[in-house]
């Protein structure tokens, strides 16, 4: 027997390392296993450093006290030895009754320890089992346990629990004198886990430990005993206590724990997917991992997270250190669980932190390390839930909205409500319906809500404990709470209004709030309108430097420049988008825009000078032929509430925000609600007639600058097409750079490797070890390399891994997301963004198959996908899958590549414009002329030496390779690339963290073979193409043709030959695949119809959507003389691009001018009429003067001067009674009848002159 124990069927699935198990094998010798473990020696070695995996086996186990021990047989009378163990499941998974798993207030009953076989559970085998309500109440009792002393644990519930008990067990070689001597020991090991299968948690509890190894001198090296969690396959170990007295003696675990406030010897691990400590640790020296709940965090603060590092002492002070950032003050809940009050953090990524006692220098705890990751608030996974985010944002809102108890700061406080503390709450959450046109408490006065109110576009709901003493209309501070995603604000601005305050409902009353509504709406667009004018023009920055693609197949290959819009996009298939409705697929700038103007009075030299980041974002939406949506087509009138045209915009606030997060944008998501949401909703869903002032301020990309970048992949068994378009399958095991760009003063350094494994011949039959097969033969390599790994890097940025998990651990997780040493994971948060990095998981198939990282200042992306993100649960034949990835890669136009692959003028444009020098083996040829980008792939190039062996020098790491592939290579690196391997090597920065357990499953291959396969005729030899066509053809006709009248030991080695080199069916290869090259190499090195058919579909599908985006572009203006002229673009009625001060002075003085002309204007009419009329009155003049020169009265005879029609003012009027006669009648008058005044003129009565100087007048009638 090669183990000695008993192997159990667990009948569910239990988590531990990365793996899912549903059996055990208990072993007398301190552990449980997963594998077969060869425990017969004296000694059990496990982990990677202690065994040769593997050559030798590395089992994967937990091991509360490892190694060889005894039952003993012969105790004093009275005494009891043995190992006991029992499986504990809720009633609840086996269908039991509904109320009788909630029995919190019973005990144990007498039959705990034995049950009859009408009381087991339905489908399992065995008394171990138990689940009636003794288990329910064990389960419980162990959550309890769970939550004085891990942080976190709240979350979990366990279903089911594996106990097991070493009770008096002694050593290997003990006598009866040492058992009287008390050498013996007593431990247990309790195992919980989930129904799910998500969580799992291990508790360890030493009574007693009487012996330190297992030997004759009970001290020595090879049998001392271990507590240790050892994944297996050389996956990682985990030591229970690494500090220096459990190094010395292994007995101490008795006499310390982790819980101290509980009971002594006690240790508690999360165990589901790498093993992390938690409780408290004595641990003074080197770097232990502390236990953070929630290490993901909102960054506007007033958050607390509980932590698990060192053991508390009330009597101190203890502080969490954030780098780079303040400290948050802790309170300690129990000696192992300090909770901490996190403050504002304006960032968004991982900062490190240390947890320290107050007094600092003068104590020796500085090991504790951790991390936690902040996010903005519309991002935060831990946000409060408030139902159908669409209703916010509806005028008037549809109904009554169910959501938990909010409260919010700055305005009011809407509700409140007392928590439901019964046990059905402790898994359900609570859910309320409140009044929303009802405010329980305002913290504003009468005039802030009549005039502040409408200053706030949005805000959010924030559920937390309500502080005493509160003082009504004073803008409190709330406790710790969850905060909501933003939403409109409209609806509170006729709460407890007088105008609407009224006791009856009706449809008039809804009516006049939907128009107060619209109203105030009109009033807050016309004011962003105006104070978004009066900032910077950042319109030229998004579009010369960001614009739109012009068709959505450009938008999928720019990897490092767009991304999936996270809200409105079919890709992650959210259904949340608000402000795109009627578009399909909407995608955004993957990192804020950099910006690339010089200013004025720059000349040639600006070309050179680095860009600069802004805070702006693009947002680029396409219909559903995958055109590019214009503003320019949305309806200026709204002609429904719902109008489903809505194209994507630019944004001032970039979503995810701008380093350092300070000032008007220092809170992404909640900036951009602020700046560009908001203002979209005031003036196009709530106001009417008001959607085209908007766009006019954020007027839609047409993709006029845009270029299209580079595309190239790696998928399948070695199939790559590069970026400048060559085609060749390659194969070489070992750590190829695949992309590397010097630094330049305009670009930064960008580093990215692949690392190449030999993929596992799958038909080897893993129940053959033991029975004629080695251990070292159960990996045995083809000669075919897939791509396993992929690290990258550029300046100042973290580092990042992507690795395939091992075989038999891609069942939860199928890849391994490592950034700075450190596993993250993406169930609750898709989208993470770290230092200079930002990365996005597509979480439609199960196991995080599809990655996405972007380089943010390089503007290059990669996507991974593992075994073509295929979905595995629908293949019946496969337990997990393949463990292959495809690599796509993405370098936009700056970098001077052509993405049809045309390098004629390569070297001269790299003068001329000083670009770098990208190389790679995703291109590997950059100085030679186009060769391949106009041809298809041959077999010809399947691993031509034409080429092979100028990769393998030029781009292989050194010492990568297979032992003795180096020895040919030159010395001289005269390609200038990294000799740095990324995958077994860390930064200082990150150094730290490497004694995590993920540290070691990043630097070792995931099919690694013994050094049997690496020598002799087992090395590695690629096949040709012309050996793979002749190969098919060989195996077809062996398959097709009888053999018959065969020599002797003929049939034998045609069945070797055909068994060893040709695929199952070699007719179906030729059938299925055609003339598609990669199928046919897949499908016949691999052995897999599965992996040829899909690499057939990916390489056709890339090939065509590369021509696709390389062919459309839109309109490049070239800047080619900037001090002789330049190009101005316009767009309708949008600004011109133009420098702020410029614009300011053109205005003023436009104004200036305006006002000028118009009263010259104004001088210029009044002359003209003056004109008009002094000429009119010249005529009558004239006209009047020839009719009295043509009579002969004696009166129109006198001399008199010149007639005038203006009087003096001074001067006395005439008394025309005086010169007449009484009787009525006129005598003949003198040459002087009266007086006349020198300076003359016509009387002012006289309303023409005919009236005084005729002979019949009669002025008898006048007044005077």
């Amino acid at each position: 027997m090669l183990t000695s124990g008993q192997t159990i069927d667990l009948h569910m699935y239990f988590p531990f390392y990365g793996g899912l198990y549903n059996y055990t094998t208990i072993s007398v010798n301190g552990y449980i296993g997963f594998a077969v473990v060869l425990d017969q020696g004296p000694t059990i070695n496990i982990g990677p450093d202690a065994t040769d995996w593997p050559k030798h086996q590395d089992p994967a186990m937990i091991a509360p006290y490892l190694c060889k021990q005894q039952i003993p047989q012969d105790m004093n009378p009275g005494m009891r030895s043995g190992v006991f163990f029992r499986l504990m499941m809720r009633q609840s998974l086996f269908g039991r009754g509904s109320g009788s798993n909630m029995n919190l207030g019973g005990s144990y009953q007498s039959s705990f320890f034995g049950q009859a076989a009408s009381a087991a559970c339905q489908g399992t085998h065995g008394g171990y089992v138990r689940c009636d309500q003794n288990s329910d109440y064990f389960l419980d009792e162990m959550m309890r346990w769970l939550q004085e002393g891990v942080a976190g644990a709240a979350a979990f519930r366990a279903d089911a629990a594996l106990v097991v008990t070493w009770y008096n067990t002694a050593s290997a070689i003990s006598g009866r004198s040492d058992m009287d001597a008390g050498q013996l020991a007593t431990y247990q090991l309790v195992w919980l886990t989930d129904e799910a299968a998500r969580l799992s948690y291990v508790i360890l509890n030493y009574d007693k430990l009487g012996f330190d190894a297992a030997d004759f001198r009970a001290n020595s090296r090879s049998g001392r005993c271990q507590a240790v969690f050892n994944g297996g396959n050389h996956t990682g170990l985990v030591p229970v206590d690494p500090t220096q007295a459990f190094k010395n003696t292994p007995k101490v675990l008795s006499q310390r724990s982790g819980v101290p406030h509980m009971v002594r010897g006690r240790y508690m691990f999360r165990v589901d997917d790498v093993v992390r400590p938690a409780g408290c640790s004595n641990k003074t020296g080197g770097t232990y991992p502390m236990l953070i709940y929630p290490n993901i965090v909102n960054m506007m603060g007033e958050m607390t997270v509980d932590v698990n590092a060192i053991c508390l002492d009330r009597a101190q002070t203890y502080i969490l250190m954030i780098e780079q950032r303040q400290t948050a003050t802790c309170t300690v809940l129990n000696p192992a669980i300090a909770r901490c009050h996190l403050p504002k953090i304006y960032d968004w990524g991982t900062k490190t932190v240390y947890f320290q006692p107050q007094s600092g220098g003068a104590n020796d705890e500085k090991a504790f390390v951790g991390y936690i990751y902040f996010v903005p608030p519309t991002l935060d996974p831990m946000r409060l839930d408030i139902g159908n985010i669409y209703d916010w944002f509806k005028n008037p809102i549809p109904y009554q909205i169910k959501k938990f108890r909010p409260e919010h700061r700055v305005l009011c406080r809407l509700a409140s409500y007392s928590n439901r503390n019964t046990y059905e709450y402790r898994w359900k959450p609570q859910e309320e319906r409140i009044n929303i046109y009802q405010v329980e408490q305002w913290y504003l006065n009468d005039w802030q809500r009549t005039h502040e109110l409408y200053n706030y576009r949005f805000g959010y709901l924030k559920l937390a404990p309500i502080k005493p003493n509160q003082v009504e209309n004073t803008a409190q501070t709330l406790l710790s709470g969850l905060v909501s995603a933003p939403i409109s604000l409209h609806w509170l601005w006729t709460t407890n209004n007088p105008e609407f305050s009224t006791t009856t409902y009706s449809q008039q009353d809804e009516a006049a709030r939907v128009e107060f509504v619209k109203e105030k709406s009109l009033e807050m667009c016309h004011d962003w309108y105006n104070e978004d004018g009066a900032q910077w023009n950042f319109i030229r920055d998004t579009e010369t430097n960001s614009s739109c693609p012009c068709i959505e197949k450009q938008a999928m290959a720019d990897l490092g420049r767009f991304m999936p819009h996270p809200r409105c996009s079919q890709a992650f298939r959210d259904i949340t988008c608000t402000v795109a409705i009627g578009a399909r697929n909407c995608y955004m700038s993957a990192q804020n825009i950099y910006g690339s103007y010089a200013g004025s009075g720059k000349g040639f030299e600006s070309e050179n000078t680095a860009r600069f980041p802004t805070h702006y974002g693009q947002v680029c939406c396409y219909d559903d032929a995958g055109h590019l949506m214009q503003t320019s087509y949305q309806p200026v009138i709204k002609v429904t509430p719902e109008v489903p045209y809505n194209p994507g915009f630019p944004m001032r606030a970039y979503e995810f925000g701008t380093s350092p997060y300070m000032g008007q944008y220092e809170v992404p998501g909640l900036s951009a609600f602020h700046n560009d949401y908001m203002p979209y909703f005031l003036c196009c869903k709530f106001a009417d007639f008001r959607c085209q002032m908007f766009y006019w301020r954020r007027p839609s990309s047409g993709c006029q600058e845009y270029q299209p970048p580079a595309y190239g992949e790696g998928m399948g068994a070695g199939t790559f097409n590069t970026i400048d378009n060559d085609k060749f399958i390659f194969n070489e095991p070992g750590v190829f750079n695949v992309l590397y760009i010097p630094q330049t003063t305009a670009t930064p350094e960008v580093k990215v490797q692949l690392r190449l494994e030999r993929y596992p011949n799958r038909r080897v039959d893993f129940s053959l070890l033991g029975h004629g097969m080695a251990q070292q033969d159960l990996v045995q390599p083809t000669n075919t390399t897939v791509i396993t790994g992929v690290a990258l890097e550029a300046t100042g940025t973290d580092r990042v891994h992507i690795v395939a998990r091992k075989d038999t651990r891609r069942f939860r997780y199928r890849t391994s997301i490592i950034v700075g040493n450190i596993m993250r994971y993406f169930d609750t948060m898709r989208i993470q963004r770290f230092k200079g990095v930002l990365i996005y998981v597509n979480n439609v198939e199960r196991g995080q198959p599809e990655i996405y990282v972007v380089l943010e200042e390089a503007q290059i992306g990669i996507r991974v996908r593992e075994s073509y993100a295929i979905d595995v649960d629908r293949y019946s034949n496969y337990q997990e899958s393949m463990g292959l990835l495809n690599v796509a890669l993405s370098v936009p136009p700056q970098y001077g590549v052509r993405p049809d692959g045309d390098k004629t003028r390569e070297m001269e444009m790299r003068q001329r414009y000083n670009l770098p020098r990208v190389a790679g083996l995703m291109r590997p040829f950059p100085d030679q002329s186009s060769a391949s980008f106009l041809q298809t792939l041959t077999l010809n190039d399947v691993n031509s030496e034409t080429y092979r062996q100028q990769i393998i020098n030029m781009y292989r790491v050194q010492g990568s390779g297979e032992p003795g592939s180096d020895q040919s290579l030159a010395s001289v690196n005269q390609a200038g690339m990294p000799t740095e391997n990324m995958f077994t090597t860390s930064r200082d920065e990150d150094k730290k963290f490497e004694v995590f357990p993920e540290a070691s499953m990043k630097s070792g291959p995931i099919y690694r073979v013994a050094p049997k396969y690496e020598s002799g005729r087992y090395r590695f030899h690629p096949v040709t193409g012309q050996t793979l066509n002749q190969q098919l053809q060989t195996c077809r006709d062996l398959q097709q043709q009888n053999i018959i009248n065969v020599q002797p030991m003929q049939s034998q080695l045609t069945e070797a030959y055909g068994m060893s080199q040709c695929p199952d069916n070699p007719s179906a290869v030729i059938s299925e695949c055609g003339d598609s090259v990669p199928c046919l190499y897949d499908y016949t090195t691999l052995n897999a119809k599965v992996l040829g058919v899909r690499v057939k579909e990916e390489w056709n599908v890339f090939t065509t959507e590369r021509q696709d985006a390389s062919r459309f572009c839109g309109v490049v203006v070239d800047y080619n003389r900037p001090n002789e002229y330049r190009f101005e673009w316009n767009k309708g009625e949008q600004p011109w691009c133009r420098s702020r001060e410029k614009e300011n002075f053109l205005i003023w003085l436009s104004a200036i001018l305006g006002t000028i002309a118009i009263i010259m204007a104004i001088i210029f009419i009044f002359l003209c009429c003056w004109c008009v009329k002094q000429q009119k009155r010249e005529e009558k003049r004239v006209a009047y003067g020839n009719g009295a020169s043509s009579r002969s009265t004696s009166f129109s005879r006198q001399k008199f001067g010149a007639p005038s029609f203006e009087t003096e003012p001074l001067q006395e009027k005439p008394r025309y009674a005086d010169i007449l006669p009484r009787n009525g009648y006129r005598e003949p008058s003198p040459t002087r009848g009266f007086k006349v005044d020198d300076r003359g003129g016509m009387p002012s009565q006289l309303s023409t002159p005919e009236s005084f100087m005729g002979p019949s007048s009669k002025l008898q009638g006048f007044n005077t």
